[in-house]
Formats: structure tokens, C-alpha cells, sequence
């Protein structure tokens, strides 16, 4: 399950500290993970989406 960014939740210096590449690097789903994935498996998010931070075009 991915977790979405909270931005709601953050104040403004903590947004501009945010990196959203840095997240991805260490937390998003990127194709390598993905290819990690058993077959059957199911990816699940509870939305909103932040493209390009969580997942990025597999």
C-alpha cells in the first residue's frame, strides 16, 4: 500500500524543505520495486495522487 503526502498537514517551512525527487528516491514506487512484485499482486492508495512523488509512469 503507498501512503500519500499530507501536504495539508505540513506547515510552509515544511514545505519548502520538502524534496519531493528525495521522497520518491527513498520511498515511490518506481519500476524497479515494482518489478519486485509478486504477479498477483495489488497496488492500493488511497488518494488524493501526488504524481511523480509516490509513483512515477511505469
Amino acid at each position: 500500500m503507498l501512503l500519500r503526502i499530507q501536504h495539508e498537514r505540513h506547515g510552509l517551512a515544511e514545505e519548502t524543505r520538502f524534496a519531493a525527487d528525495d521522497y520518491h528516491q527513498k520511498h515511490g514506487l518506481n519500476e524497479v520495486r515494482y518489478n519486485k512484485l509478486q504477479e498477483h499482486a495489488i497496488v492500493m492508495h488511497p488518494a488524493p495522487v501526488n504524481r511523480g512523488v509516490e509513483y512515477k509512469a511505469i
